[in-house]
C-alpha cells in the first residue's frame, strides 16, 4: 500500500533531537507551581488551631489585639500562598513585601501574646514600653495597609503565566549564574572594604553596591544546580566568611540577607526536587534565628556596634555567642528583634501623647524628588523620611542605631488613617508597575525576568522597615541599576537569550547530524 501524499512524518525521537534548533534560551519547563499545593493543608490547620490557642493561652487584656493579629496573619498568609502558587517572577514582588510584614507585626505579636506577654523595649530614659500595649490600633493600621495594598496589586498586576524551574541546561543560564555569583562577591566585598576604610567615598560606594547590587544571590539560588560546583563552593565559603565579619560588628541584617536571597531563589525557582527545597527552607528557618541572636553578642558585651577594636570584638563573639544563645528562647528573642518598635510607638502614641507631624504636600513632594535624584551626601535635608522623628518618642537615634520608622508608622505619624490608606494605595501602584516591568522582561526571556526581580528584591523586602520616600527612591534606583547592569554587563556576555520560534506553518530548516535537511521539518 502506498503512503498517503504529503510530507513524510518526522522519525521517532527527531523532535527531541532537533528541538534546540527551534528554541534557544530558557524555554519554560512544565509549570511546577502545583508543587506548592502542599502548603494549603498545613495552613488550614494553622488557621484552625491558632484562634483556639489565643483563646486558651492569652491574657484577657490582650485578646482583642491578638484576634486582630490573627486576622492579619490569615489575610497575609493566604495572599502569600496564592501568589506563590502562581509561580512567576512578577508575583514574587508582593510576596517579598508583605512577607516581611507578616513576621514583623502579626506573627511576632501572637508569639508574644502566647509566650511572653510582658515583652518590652527600653527607651533612652530607661523606661519601658510593653509591646502589646495599643495592639488593637497597631493591628487595625496594619490591616488597612495590607488590604489597600493588595487591592492595587490584584487590580493592576499583570496576568502572568507560571515560569519553569530552569531545569534545561544551556550556556546562557550557566554563564548568568557564574556572573551573578561573581557580582555578589564583588558587591559584598566592596561593602566590607567600605566599612573598614577611612575614606568617605569608598564607604559611600560600598553601601551603594550592597543596597543596589545585593540581589545577585537570588539569581544564583534559582540557577544553583547549573552553576559549576567550584563557583558554588567559592560563593558559599565567601558568604560564610563575610557573615562572620558582619556578626563581629553586629551587622545581623548584612550577614543574613545574602543567605536569605540565595535560599529564596533556590526554594521558589530552582530545578531542585520538592524534598530538597523543603530541606533548604527548614535550614533557613533554623539558621536565621541563630544568626539574629548570636549577632547581638558583641553589642551586648561592648555596648555598641561597629568594627572599632575588631580583635576584641572578634574574641568576644567567639567566646560568648553560645552563652548568648542559651539565654532565653532563641525564637522569642528573634521576634523581639523583628518587632517594629519605632512603628509601634508612632501608632500607639500619636496623637494621644504626641501631635502628628505637620504635613505640607509641597514639602513632601520636594523631599521625595530631591531624595530620588540628589545623593544624600550632597543634599541630605530630610524631614518626613528622617528617623530622628523618633527622638521625641524617647528613642536614641544615632548613625549606628537600627530603629526604623516602619512603613505604616511613617504614614501614621503625618495624619493617621488617611495617609495610611493613600500611602498603601501608592506603594501598591508602584509595585504593580514593577510587576509589569518584570512581566515584560520575562516575555523577552525568563533569564531577564529573573535578573530584574533579583535587582529589586532587597528594596521590596526591606520596605516594611522604611518610609515611603526612602522606599520609592530605593526601588527606582534599584530598577535603573538592574537595567544598566543587564544591558552593559550581562547581555554582551551571554548574548541574545530570546526564545526564537518560527511563525506557525512556515518551513524550518533543522540541522541534522550530517548537515542534511531534516525530513518533515515543518512546524504545525
Amino acid at each position: 500500500m502506498m503512503p498517503p501524499p504529503g510530507q513524510p512524518p518526522m522519525p521517532a525521537g527527531a523532535q527531541a533531537r532537533f528541538a534546540p534548533a527551534i528554541a534557544v534560551g530558557a524555554p519554560a519547563a512544565a509549570p511546577r507551581g502545583g508543587q506548592f499545593a502542599w502548603l494549603l493543608w498545613p495552613w488550614i490547620v494553622v488557621l484552625i488551631l491558632l484562634p483556639l490557642a489565643i483563646l486558651a493561652m492569652a491574657e484577657e487584656r490582650d485578646r482583642a489585639g491578638l484576634i486582630l493579629a490573627y486576622i492579619n496573619v490569615a489575610i497575609i498568609g493566604s495572599a502569600i500562598i496564592y501568589l506563590v502558587r502562581q509561580h512567576n517572577f512578577a508575583a514574587m514582588v508582593p510576596v517579598l513585601f508583605i512577607g516581611y510584614l507578616f513576621f514583623c507585626w502579626p506573627t511576632a505579636t501572637i508569639y508574644m501574646g502566647l509566650f511572653s506577654p510582658e515583652n518590652r523595649y527600653v527607651m533612652i530614659d530607661e523606661t519601658y514600653r510593653r509591646c502589646l500595649d495599643g495592639n488593637v490600633r497597631v493591628q487595625l493600621a496594619a490591616m488597612v495597609h495590607v488590604l489597600c495594598y493588595l487591592l492595587m496589586i490584584f487590580l493592576l498586576a499583570p496576568r502572568s503565566g507560571p515560569v519553569g524551574d530552569f531545569a534545561q541546561r544551556d550556556r546562557a543560564g550557566t554563564v548568568l549564574g557564574v556572573l551573578a555569583a561573581l557580582g555578589a562577591m564583588f558587591a559584598i566585598g566592596l561593602h566590607i572594604v567600605g566599612q573598614m576604610s577611612s575614606s568617605a567615598v569608598i564607604e559611600y560606594l560600598g553601601i551603594g553596591a550592597f543596597i543596589y547590587l545585593n540581589g545577585f544571590p537570588f539569581v544564583v539560588g534559582a540557577l544553583f544546580p547549573r552553576v559549576p560546583i567550584a563557583i558554588r563552593v567559592a560563593l558559599i565559603g565567601f558568604l560564610c566568611c563575610t557573615a562572620a565579619f558582619y556578626l563581629v560588628g553586629g551587622g545581623r541584617t548584612w550577614a543574613i540577607l545574602p543567605f536569605l536571597l540565595l535560599t529564596l531563589g533556590a526554594i521558589f525557582y530552582s530545578a531542585y526536587k520538592q524534598r530538597t527545597r523543603m530541606m533548604i527552607a527548614a535550614a533557613l528557618f533554623v539558621g536565621m534565628p541563630i544568626i539574629i541572636v548570636a549577632g547581638e553578642t558583641t553589642q551586648i558585651l561592648l555596648g555598641s556596634k561597629g568594627w572599632e577594636r575588631f580583635d576584641e570584638r572578634a574574641a568576644a563573639l567567639k567566646e560568648n555567642w553560645r552563652g548568648n544563645l542559651a539565654e532565653g528562647s532563641t525564637l522569642g528573642r528573634t521576634f523581639s528583634r523583628t518587632f517594629s518598635t519605632g512603628g509601634h510607638s508612632l501608632i500607639t502614641l500619636t496623637p494621644d501623647y504626641y501631635d502628628y507631624v505637620p504635613f505640607v504636600a509641597g514639602d513632601f513632594a520636594q523631599e521625595l524628588i530631591t531624595t530620588i535624584f540628589i545623593p544624600g551626601r550632597l543634599y541630605g535635608v530630610r524631614y518626613y523620611s528622617w528617623t530622628g522623628q523618633l527622638k521625641r518618642y524617647g528613642f536614641r537615634i544615632t548613625e549606628k542605631t537600627s530603629v526604623e520608622l516602619s512603613f505604616v508608622g511613617s504614614l501614621w505619624m503625618i495624619g493617621g488613617w488617611l495617609p495610611v490608606i493613600l500611602g498603601s494605595l501608592f506603594v501598591g501602584l508602584i509595585h504593580a508597575i514593577a510587576m509589569r516591568w518584570i512581566h515584560k522582561a520575562t516575555q523577552y526571556s525568563p533569564y531577564k525576568g529573573l535578573f530584574y526581580l533579583s535587582m529589586i528584591a532587597y528594596s521590596v523586602f526591606w520596605a516594611s522597615n522604611l518610609d515611603i520616600i526612602t522606599h520609592t527612591r530605593m526601588l527606582l534606583l534599584a530598577g535603573i541599576a538592574g537595567w544598566l547592569v543587564w544591558h552593559i554587563v550581562i547581555l554582551p556576555i551571554i548574548g541574545d537569550v530570546r526564545p526564537r520560534r518560527a511563525p506557525r506553518g512556515l518551513p524550518v530548516r533543522l540541522a541534522t547530524p550530517i548537515g542534511r535537511q531534516a525530513p518533515g521539518a515543518v512546524l504545525r
